[in-house]
């Protein structure tokens, strides 16, 4: 019984910390004007916050391919 329990929730704690190093991987290769603010957020909630609030519009240059990105 405890198994069935715990199988779900390594699965989700597992993609879950997948979610936050692809996070991390997109700010750190995100376009200087970008990173920086994204750089002086602390914390991970803060910092999906700040994401959540990205309106990338019509993806037409290298900022708004990363709002994007990052957004998806």
């Amino acid at each position: 019984m405890i198994q069935q329990l715990k199988a779900p929730r390594n699965t989700t704690v597992k993609s879950r910390s997948q979610a936050i190093v692809t996070l991390k991987t997109l700010i750190m290769n995100a376009p200087v004007e970008l990173y920086g603010t994204l750089d002086q957020n602390r914390g991970k909630a803060d910092l999906i916050r700040h994401i959540a609030t990205f309106s990338p519009g019509h993806i037409d240059n290298t900022l708004t391919s990363a709002k994007a990105s990052m957004r998806a």
